[in-house]
């Protein structure tokens, strides 16, 4: 993309703010100030929306020396210096607009490809099959909104052959925009789900709106056997159909699916021409999207060697992130789902964000295409070196594109295997490691090697439903209240340091956590934001100033012993006091209150920086008039102190019920817990909120049984017919809960859930998966996620969703995914 500053304004209808010696040229466009890495020829756009102002950080991106702005307020660019701002009424419209005029100046083909499920993985399978023969340009991961859609169209550019482009919607008038920016040729439809069928008035509706998209197309693939969207596009889209199925009147009809132990044949007429593919999946939905892919491919003239050579190399892709603990110390950042500049420009922007004060390595895999590859590692180089890599380990690159990188300690392998054997594991410690690679190296044996932990149970947090529940909490509060996120016992399962570096990368304000040996161990990895220690002891005081810890006073006890030890340190102590206001747990005493008063007086190195107190019941309103006598007791307590001190601290008592249920008592912040992972104690942001909690286990072996059969200790499980059982690798060691045992809980496989049977071991459960004989070894269980969720595993294990969580074992492995 190259834009002078004056071209911009005529293309997106707007006028020119500020002045400048030269007529700027944009090549790249950016929204968010912490994805600045170099400020020469980049547009900064201020987005204003539900989630922010992007005006607010007009002043941020100029002193990172962004000089062009694409703005919707009035900004007083005198104050700027050589800038420009365009000035527009929307900048999403203006962004589009842009979009759309980029999309028309190439005459390549254009597919695009929506539905309610499986556009981002159809969409990287084709651009895996595509680019064996094309350049082929695609959305990154699942760049599908009013936003994303814009910014891949401005990723054409002059040396593609192909676009392939992902559109997604989640009301009436969304798709129309999509249709005028994209201009597809071939039009791609997933299929037709309940996924945002509460932005609609009905299924048909959001039928009708999604297949706007294809208004114009030559032709449309879809699976024939979906009757509803078959018969939309034959009453309103009709001639244009290059349909899929079991359908007699298939254009491409199924002859036979036979699956295989991980695999399935299929064969296939078209065109009066029988054609066999083996496909190396046998979930129906991998299957459908997969069958999308050969639909195109036999549509664009490929052989039947071709398809099967190409379709033969594709996996169940992820369009996430994927964070791990490593070794020695380090963090690992897996994105080795897919390989291209836009995808590299993500991870690199993610790893500067995550990576603190760590050393930065890539490892970085050959590329699939096999054109203009000079040109692709001479741009490839340049995005290396902006982002400051310390040291780079190339996978299958030739010698001959390493120049690229001359700046850069490198090691080069010339394939996976030989990676794996020779890689220095003791060079990699406290370092930031990210693994960026083409599907055919196989870079998960790597991912595992580097990792810290390799159990197949495996506690999964998606911080992209952490950062959609945090900005839930945040739209309730006033634009200056700050918000504290309680991350103890270790993030309540979860993992605090991660949970720390992510919620700093967000910007949260402060963060709370039980122990000094949890803040000591977030200091050791660079987190620099306030951290509050809520149960402070009488031992190693001195780690307070060491490491920056706020302490919780909780006793004149606790307040007497850090006043004696203060004067052996150099730096003062921000301490936060905790005053007792009906909770009973610790607090100080309003009795006690004068005391604590003098006490301060006469106190050095120690400065007060919040008084606060806990709610006993703010998510239940049958005590909410015990609520108010709280708040009451806790003001009048308050104001003691901020007269005694001729200083106001912060003052702050609403947990995250209480941001529900009693917003007039936000004051100068609120603490934030369980509700930061989508777990609603009040009911009453149940819908608005996502689950980020996913417990996923492994299929260890299957059985048959004979009735009468018993499984498990004591006997416990009985078959009452002939039956088949998994034994899947969690137990009780693992954090589940033995009462979830007989029959109890149900865990998902492959879309089914299957009952528990006999009692939960140690290390291993039992299920009871009936006649199901597609279930293998190797399969994925789902323990809980955001359907067969944490609070009815609770209620069936007659406990709290705190301790669900919490107790879940440190032999578990934590994975953060962030999409």
């Amino acid at each position: 993309m190259e834009y002078k500053i004056t071209e911009l304004v005529n293309i997106v209808d707007g006028s020119l703010l500020g002045e400048s010696s030269e007529d700027h040229v944009i090549h790249q466009i950016v929204y968010d100030t912490r994805k600045i890495k170099t400020s020469g020829s980049v547009l900064f756009i201020a987005i204003k929306n539900n989630n922010g102002n992007g005006h607010n950080y007009i002043e941020e991106a100029y002193s990172k020396g962004i000089r062009s702005f694409l703005v919707s307020e009035e900004v007083n660019m005198a104050q700027y210096q050589d800038a420009y701002a365009i000035k527009t009424e929307d900048t999403i419209e203006a962004l589009q607009k842009l979009a759309g005029y980029h999309r028309r100046k190439f005459d390549i083909p254009v597919l695009a490809i929506t539905g309610s499920n499986g556009k981002t993985i159809i969409k990287e399978w084709l651009y895996q099959c595509l680019s064996d023969k094309y350049h082929v340009c695609k959305s990154p991961l699942s760049y599908n909104s009013q936003l994303g859609v814009p910014l891949s169209l401005l990723l054409i550019e002059d040396h593609h052959e192909i676009a392939v482009i992902e559109a997604g919607i989640s009301e009436p008038g969304e798709m129309i925009k999509h249709q005028r920016m994209i201009l597809p040729d071939t039009g791609i439809f997933s299929n037709l789900g309940d996924a945002h069928d509460s932005g609609f008035e009905s299924r048909q509706q959001k039928m009708e709106e999604k297949a706007s998209l294809f208004s114009e197309c030559e032709r449309i693939i879809y699976n024939r056997d979906l009757e509803q969207v078959h018969y939309h596009f034959e009453k309103f889209y009709p001639g244009r159909a290059l349909h899929w199925g079991a359908s007699t009147d298939s254009a491409i009809k199924i002859l036979e699916l036979a699956s295989g132990t991980d695999s399935t044949t299929c064969k296939l007429k078209y065109q009066n021409k029988e054609y066999t593919f083996t496909l190396p999946f046998r979930n129906q939905d991998l299957l459908q999207n997969c069958l999308n892919v050969v639909t195109y491919l036999l549509f664009d003239g490929w052989s039947e060697e071709e398809i099967e050579y190409s379709v033969g190399g594709l996996s169940a892709i992820s369009n996430r992130l994927e964070i791990r603990e490593g070794l020695n110390d380090s963090l690992i950042i897996n994105d080795s789902y897919s390989l291209d500049m836009a995808s590299i420009q993500m991870g690199l922007d993610f790893q500067n964000q995550y990576s603190n004060e760590l050393k930065k390595i890539l490892v970085l895999t050959d590329f699939d295409q096999q054109k203009n590859k000079e040109e692709l590692y001479s741009s490839l180089g340049k995005i290396v070196h902006s982002h400051r890599i310390d040291h780079l380990i190339t996978i299958g690159i030739k010698k001959e594109y390493l120049k690229f990188f001359d700046e850069i300690e490198t090691s080069n392998y010339p394939d996976t295997r030989s990676c794996l054997h020779q890689l220095n594991l003791e060079s990699l410690g406290s370092a930031c490691i990210l693994v960026k690679g083409a599907r055919r190296f196989g870079l998960e044996t790597l991912v595992d090697k580097l990792s810290l932990q390799i159990h197949q149970t495996v506690l999964e947090t998606d911080f992209n439903a952490i950062e959609h529940n945090l900005k839930t909490y945040k739209s309730l509060l006033d634009q200056d209240t700050q918000v504290m996120a309680v991350i103890k016992a270790e993030a309540y399962g979860s993992g605090s340091v991660q949970m720390a570096r992510f919620l700093e990368s967000r910007k949260i304000n402060y963060l709370a956590v039980a122990l000094i040996d949890e803040g000591i161990r977030i200091r050791q990895a660079k987190c620099k934001l306030p951290l509050m220690i809520f149960n402070v002891q009488n031992k190693n005081l001195h780690a307070l100033w060491q490491y920056n810890l706020e302490p919780e006073v909780y006793s004149l006890d606790l307040l007497k012993q850090l006043i004696e030890h203060a004067p052996f340190e150099d730096s003062e102590l921000s301490i936060h006091l905790k005053i007792e206001s009906g909770m009973n747990r610790l607090g100080i005493i309003p009795d006690n209150i004068d005391t604590l008063i003098r006490m301060l007086k006469n106190a050095s190195n120690i400065k007060v920086k919040s008084v606060f107190s806990h709610l006993a019941a703010s998510e239940n309103e049958d005590h909410d008039s015990h609520t108010h006598e709280q708040v009451n007791t806790f003001l009048t307590g308050y104001e003691a102190i901020c007269s005694a001190l001729n200083y106001k601290p912060m003052k702050h008592i609403l947990n995250t019920g209480g941001v529900v249920r009693f917003p007039e008592y936000q004051f100068d912040m609120v603490r934030l817990g369980l509700g930061l992972y989508g777990i609603d104690e009040t009911s009453e942001l149940r819908n608005k909120l996502i689950r980020s909690h996913t417990l996923k286990s492994h299929v260890l072996q299957v059985k048959r049984l004979k009735k009468g059969d018993t499984t498990g200790y004591n006997r416990a499980g009985k078959s009452e017919k002939e039956t088949s059982i998994a034994v899947i690798s969690i137990g009780y060691a693992d954090g589940f809960l033995r009462k979830a045992g007989n029959g109890n809980w149900k865990v998902r496989i492959h879309d089914n859930y299957y009952p528990i049977i006999g009692n939960i071991c140690m290390d291993v459960c039992m299920i009871n998966i009936a006649d199901h004989s597609n279930i293998n070894p190797g399969d994925e269980v789902i323990i809980f996620d955001h359907e067969n969720n944490v609070e009815k595993l609770a209620q069936v294990s007659e406990t709290i969703s705190y301790e669900i969580i919490s107790r879940i074992a440190p032999r578990v492995k934590r994975i953060y995914v962030h999409k």
